[in-house]
């Protein structure tokens, strides 16, 4: 199928300073992401970034990821710059004959962006995820 654009989700979980993570670490970031199974991700040695096509389901495991990730950042010296940066809206992928999005591209648009750069700004992510539980349609 070709691009067609759809109400998404996005969830980036990075670190807070730039350095990066070394590779045991970013594999339980890695972990936290895809127990959720998302949609789409990516990652890189900042952190991991995870697309949900918006519905009930994903909004209930972003809320998990947050949980998470928030106990991952208390509990473990290792994680304590671990930002989390969450935004909903429009994105543009390419679709499967199942209508799942394609492996070959990540979803792109100005929703990925906030969410990634949400990871190092203030953090709102909760003001976001109570949008998204407020917000007809999930």
């Amino acid at each position: 199928m070709s691009g067609q654009r759809k109400e998404s989700i996005v969830i980036a979980v990075g670190d807070r300073q730039s350095e990066g993570y070394d590779e045991p670490a970013l594999l339980r970031l890695v972990q936290l992401i895809d127990s959720s199974a998302p949609d789409a991700r990516v990652f890189t040695r900042i952190g991991v970034v995870g697309y949900y096509l918006r519905s009930a389901r994903a909004a209930a495991a972003v809320a998990d990821i947050i949980l998470r990730a928030e106990s991952l950042r208390d509990s473990d010296e290792t994680f304590a710059t671990l930002g989390i940066g969450l935004a909903h809206g429009p994105l543009i992928a390419d679709f499967d004959a199942h209508g799942r999005v394609a492996p070959v591209c990540i979803p792109l648009g100005e929703v990925s962006n906030r969410a990634s750069g949400a990871v190092q700004g203030a953090q709102t992510y909760r003001d976001t995820l109570a949008e998204l539980h407020d917000s007809q349609p999930i």
